[in-house]
C-alpha cells in the first residue's frame, strides 16, 4: 500500500508498493485524471473497459513504470484502483436522485414513444426507421463539458426523419420537463438543459442494468448504450 497518499489512494488499495508510489508521482497526469472523469461521468460503466482505455492511454504517452514494458500489466490495477476512487467518491450521492437520474428518466420515456436516445454515442448509433422515426442523444465527448460539482449546460441533440425535426424537439424538452429539469427551448436541433452531472458508478449502477458487456463490441468506445430502437 502507498505509504504517501495521493488522489487515487483509497484504504482498501490492492497497488503494491512500487506501483502505489509511481502511481503517486503522477497521479495528477493528465491520462488518469482524464480517466477518473470518464469514469464519474459515465462515460466509462464497466472496470475492464477503463484497464483496455488507460493501456492504450500510457502506452501512447510513455508513461510507465522503469522496466516496464507491457502497458496493460500495469494499467490492470492502477485502472482498478482509479475506479474504486471514484466508487468511493460517488458514495457521497448515492442516495439522491440526481440530474443524470433525471435525463435517463427522460431518455427512458422518449424510448417508450419510438423515440431512440443514447447516452455518450453519435449518430451512426441510432438506428432510425419508419417505426422509430426520431432519435436524441448526448454526443459522445459530452462528458468532458459535464461536472458533478458545478451546474453547466448540458447539450442534447436530436434529429428526426422527413419532417419529425420539430415534433422530437418538442417531445424531449417537454421529457426533460416531466422529469424534473428546466431545458431552454429548441435551438438547431440542440436543447440545452443544465445539470449537476452526478452519475451512479458501480458494478449495479442503475444507468446500466440492461447492459451486458458480453454483448457490446470489444473496443472500450462502444459499450455506451441507446434505448428504445429496432434492437
Amino acid at each position: 500500500m502507498a505509504t504517501s497518499p495521493h488522489p487515487f489512494h483509497t484504504p482498501d488499495s490492492t497497488l503494491d508498493d512500487d506501483l502505489a508510489g509511481w502511481l503517486g508521482e503522477h497521479a495528477d497526469h493528465r491520462v488518469f485524471d482524464e480517466l477518473a472523469r470518464r469514469i464519474l461521468c459515465g462515460d466509462i460503466v464497466f472496470p475492464a473497459d477503463a484497464g483496455e482505455l488507460l493501456a492504450e492511454a500510457l502506452g501512447d504517452e510513455g508513461l510507465l513504470p522503469a522496466g516496464v514494458t507491457d502497458s496493460a500489466a500495469v494499467a490492470g490495477p492502477v485502472a482498478e484502483q482509479i475506479w474504486r476512487h471514484c466508487e468511493t467518491t460517488a458514495e457521497a450521492w448515492a442516495d439522491e436522485h440526481t440530474d443524470a437520474d433525471r435525463v435517463i428518466e427522460a431518455f427512458e420515456s422518449l424510448a417508450e414513444r419510438g423515440i431512440v436516445a443514447g447516452v455518450f454515442v453519435d449518430f451512426t448509433d441510432l438506428e432510425l426507421t419508419d417505426e422509430y422515426p426520431g432519435g436524441v442523444l448526448i454526443w459522445v465527448d459530452e462528458w468532458g463539458n459535464l461536472d458533478p460539482y458545478e451546474r453547466r449546460d448540458l447539450s442534447i441533440q436530436f434529429t428526426g426523419l422527413g419532417e419529425a425535426d420539430e415534433m422530437i424537439g418538442r417531445a424531449l424538452v417537454d421529457a426533460l420537463r416531466a422529469a424534473g429539469l428546466e431545458p431552454a427551448e429548441p435551438l438547431d436541433d440542440v436543447v440545452t438543459v443544465p445539470v449537476v452531472w452526478k452519475w451512479h458508478v458501480g458494478r449495479d449502477s442503475p444507468h446500466v442494468d440492461d447492459l451486458d458487456r458480453d454483448d457490446v463490441d470489444d473496443e472500450f468506445d462502444d459499450t455506451d448504450f441507446v434505448l428504445g430502437g429496432p434492437y
